[in-house]
Formats: C-alpha cells, structure tokens, sequence
C-alpha cells in the first residue's frame, strides 16, 4: 500500500509545507527571514539582525501601520493614524556645545550642565594641549594656539557653542579685561564658532550687576566666604575665581545668606550656555 500526502508537499526537504503554525488568534509577533546575500535557499538565517524588530517595534501586539505596499505602491493612510502623528509635538533638538577643559583633570562641568539644563544639550568636551602643561604664568599666557586648536576640533565635530573653562587663561593671555574679550574673539573667528573664555563669562555677570567695589577669594570652604564677605560690609558682589570650587549645590544658598550677589567662575560658565542657547534652567 502507498501513503498518500493530505497537502500539498514542500518544494524542499528544508521548507515547511505552509505557515498552519504561525499564530493568527495571540499577540505574539512574526519574524520573517529576509535574505540579504545569495544563497540558493533563502530561508535559513541570512538577514543581518532585523528580526528583533518586529515584536519590539511592534510592542507585541498587532502592528499599528498604515497598509501593506504592494508592487512598490504606497498604501491609502488611515485618517486617525495620521492625525494622531501631525499632533504628537516635535521633539526640540539638543544644542551642541563643546567645552575646553583645562589640562590635567576631570572636568566637572558636562554633569553640572546637564543638571541645570536637563536633556537640553549635546555635549563634547576636548583637553586644552598639550601633556605636561605646568600651569606656570608663561605656559598659560603662551596657550591661546593650543586654545585655537582644541576649540577647532570641537568646531569641526559640530559644535555651534564653545565654553573654555579655567579664568586664568583668559586674563594672562589678554593681560587685560579688554584683552580677555579680544582674545576669545580671536580664538572665535580662527575656529569658525563662538568662543567664551572664563574670564570673559565673569567679566559679563559683573557688568550686567554694574558692580564696581568687589573682593577676591580663592579659598574652597564656606566658611572663608562668610569671613570675606563680613570683611567688606560695603562690598557689592562676591567673586569666586577658579573653577575648581564648585558651587552648584550650595551658590543660592549661600547667596540668601550673605545679601549680595555671588558671582562664581563655575556659575558664569552656566549662564553664558544658558543665555546662548535660550534655555531656562532647572528649578
């Protein structure tokens, strides 16, 4: 006796005679095998890693497309579909700022920009070269080529906005508060984007206070704040130099506390991003 097939049979030994397994009735998605090379059979892994799309673009439901196209025709749009797409509101790109971070450590400033304008900025830092930079008075006044050349790079990765952080650079370069802004004017146009020293982002908060009688402190600790500030009683602003002392967790605080405002390299920075870009910072 001779068995007879009740279907019809598969073209190979390798194919599945149709799809009765492919579930029409759960919310399971289907991967499809799409070649993507020659090979005489095209059912047996030659996609190049498409297939956990499906039922993660899919959410593991029914897909919520428009239509299938066919013989390359676009399918008719669901009305509700499109609808629900042209209300849905534009997500706001991200600015892309890039930092010029002074030589030999970890800059701070990307996390205390991105706490202050959350999910705003595309950030890209860059180290001021090069190794071995001492920090003396002429190795800082002598940097503005190696500020030009890292500025550069960040111009030449996308960047519309350079900061530079660390004050010191900007006023021995300049020598001058005029000099300070010529120099990071100068540094602007030879990298094709705009530049903002440190330097120049303190000289800015205090001209826009008009504050004219102020004292210098480079000590870290609160307590040197309050004994500077109680030792010029007429004093109009307080400025903080030197990116080092960070003042992003305690700067309002402390500047309730005193009754004057308090002007930090590490803040000006902030702002000068903030004023550029439009961007409000965070409560």
């Amino acid at each position: 006796a001779e068995l007879l097939p009740l279907g019809r049979l598969p073209e190979g030994l390798r194919q599945s005679g149709d799809f009765n397994r492919v579930a029409d009735r759960r919310a399971g998605a289907v991967a499809l095998e799409v070649a993507e090379r020659f090979r005489g059979d095209i059912g047996h892994r030659q996609r190049f890693g498409q297939r956990a799309g499906l039922p993660f673009d899919a959410g593991g439901e029914v897909a919520d497309l428009a239509g299938s196209i066919v013989d390359g025709e676009s399918p008719p749009q669901d009305p509700a579909i499109l609808a629900r797409a042209m209300t849905q509101p534009a997500s706001t790109p991200k600015r892309r700022l890039g930092i010029v971070s002074a030589p030999g450590w970890i800059d701070p400033n990307l996390p205390d920009l991105e706490r202050v304008y959350p999910g705003a900025l595309q950030m890209q830092q860059t180290i001021l070269p090069l190794p071995g930079f001492d920090y003396s008075f002429a190795s800082i006044a002598a940097s503005e080529p190696h500020l030009v050349m890292a500025a550069t790079l960040l111009a030449e990765a996308g960047c519309e906005f350079i900061i530079q952080d660390g004050p010191g650079f900007g006023c021995l370069i300049g020598g001058s508060p005029e000099g300070a802004r010529a120099a990071g004017q100068r540094i602007g146009r030879a990298c094709g984007v705009p530049v903002k020293l440190n330097a120049v982002a303190l000289l800015d908060e205090l001209g826009r206070l008009a504050a004219r009688h102020y004292q210098f402190t480079r000590d870290e600790v609160l307590t040197s704040l309050r004994k500077t500030r109680a030792a010029a009683p007429d004093a109009e602003a307080l400025l903080i130099t030197g990116t080092g002392i960070r003042t992003l967790g305690w700067l309002g605080t402390l500047q309730n506390e005193l009754g004057l405002p308090l002007i930090a390299a590490d803040d000006s920075l902030r702002r000068a991003v903030g004023r550029r870009f439009g961007l409000p910072p965070a409560d």
